[in-house]
């Protein structure tokens, strides 16, 4: 994953930089390297790729509760 992709995942799930730092404990500088990378670490492209999929999740389960 590119730092552009991250940037783009990171944004597009509701989190800026400082956000993003403040939920993994992380400082924002941290986050904007990502951001600038050419190729992020795997473990924060995995970490950004569950945020993802937690909030798909999450929008699911108001469907199905919507359903009961």
């Amino acid at each position: 994953m590119t730092g552009k992709e991250f940037e783009k995942l990171m944004k597009d799930n509701g989190y800026t930089q400082t956000s993003l730092g403040e939920r993994w404990g992380l400082v924002r500088q941290t986050i904007g390297n990502c951001c600038k990378a050419e190729k992020v670490d795997p473990l924060y492209a995995d970490a950004i790729k569950a945020l993802a999929f937690e909030k798909q999740a999450a929008e699911f389960l108001k469907v199905v509760q919507f359903f009961k």
